[in-house]
């Protein structure tokens, strides 16, 4: 067995809650090969860094975390009448979590005038340690981690 893999997606606030409603992780459209880095059982926390993908309004929270489910992407129709890969998942968070509290918990963040660069990634694999800062920041228990 493979060790557990823990990531952060990036995708607008609309299209991450549209997902939790499906039991589904998004990535964006034509984003085959990131939606198969995770494995079953990996952890995915969801970075809104705006209300739409037009980036009207900011958001800048996680707003979802979630365990695969199944072993491959599909591609699936989205809100917006395009196609986007996805993966069957289980939610587990209570709330929603502000990027700025946990800016200083995360081991790839080193210069926080710049913490944003990172999230310009559809996909981005992320430590444990990482992952249990944003679950204890959404209410979720870290030993399912």
């Amino acid at each position: 067995m493979t060790e557990r893999q823990y990531w952060i997606s990036v995708a607008s606030k609309d299209h991450l809650d549209a997902a939790v409603e499906s039991a589904l992780v998004v990535f964006g459209p034509g984003r085959d090969s990131a939606a198969a880095r995770p494995a079953r059982g990996d952890w995915v926390a969801s970075y809104a860094p705006a209300e739409t993908m037009d980036r009207d309004t900011p958001v800048r929270r996680f707003v979802a975390m979630a365990q695969i489910d199944d072993d491959t992407p599909e591609s699936r129709p989205v809100s917006d009448g395009g196609q986007a890969m996805s993966r069957r998942a289980t939610y587990h968070h209570d709330r929603d979590a502000d990027i700025y509290d946990l800016l200083n918990a995360f081991s790839f963040v080193t210069d926080r005038s710049h913490w944003g660069v990172h999230f310009h990634r559809s996909l981005f694999e992320v430590t444990k340690d990482d992952m249990l800062a944003i679950a204890r920041a959404m209410g979720v228990d870290g030993r399912k981690l």
